[in-house]
C-alpha cells in the first residue's frame, strides 16, 4: 500500500492482508538470545525438554515481525504508525521454525480528537495467521492519525473512546 491515509480515509470493516514472512530457526534463536533468553527460544536441543517440546519464537519476536509486515504492507497513516497503545495482546498458538505468518489488519473505528480536530485516532484489530490458518497473535491497537481538515464531522462508524 503506497498511498498515505488520513483520519477520514479509515472506515470500519476495511481490511489489509500482508504477504507472509517465514520464521526461521536462525532468526528465532538470534532474537531469543538477544531479547528473551529462555531455552525454548534459544536452544533447539534443550527446547525439546520444555513445555513446548521444541523451539518456538518469542511472542515479542512474533510481534516485532508483524510490526515489520504492518510497516511494509499495511495501511500508511500520513504521520506514520504513531502507536498510542496495544490492548489484549494474545499469543494463542506457538510459532515454530518454518511457520509462515501473514498479518490481517482491520479498521474497527475512528474518532476525531475533541481537543485537537486536526487529528484523531483509529482503532485496529491485528491478527497474525500461520500457513494453516491458525491465529498465532491477536491484539487491538490505537494509532494517532492526522486529519485532512479540522472539520469536526466525520462519516463512518462509531466514535471510540
Amino acid at each position: 500500500m503506497d498511498e498515505l491515509m488520513w483520519l477520514e480515509d479509515f472506515e470500519p470493516g476495511q481490511t489489509w492482508t500482508t504477504p507472509a514472512t517465514r520464521m526461521t530457526e536462525a532468526d528465532i534463536v538470534e532474537f531469543g538470545s538477544r531479547y528473551d533468553p529462555q531455552p525454548f527460544h534459544t536452544d533447539p536441543t534443550a527446547a525439546v525438554d520444555t513445555i513446548f517440546g521444541g523451539l518456538v519464537a518469542s511472542g515479542w519476536h512474533t510481534m516485532a515481525s508483524m510490526m515489520r509486515l504492518f510497516v511494509d504492507h499495511g495501511p500508511r497513516p500520513a504521520a506514520g504508525l504513531v502507536g498510542l497503545g496495544v490492548d489484549e495482546l494474545r499469543f494463542p498458538r506457538a510459532v515454530r521454525p518454518g511457520d509462515e505468518l501473514h498479518l490481517v489488519v482491520e479498521t474497527l473505528g475512528s474518532m476525531r480528537s475533541p481537543r485537537n480536530p486536526e487529528r484523531g485516532t483509529i482503532r485496529l484489530s491485528l491478527r497474525a495467521v500461520n500457513q494453516d490458518g491458525e491465529e498465532v497473535l491477536t491484539a487491538w491497537t490505537t494509532i494517532l492519525v492526522p486529519a485532512r481538515s479540522s472539520d469536526e464531522t466525520m462519516p463512518g462508524g462509531p466514535e471510540l473512546t
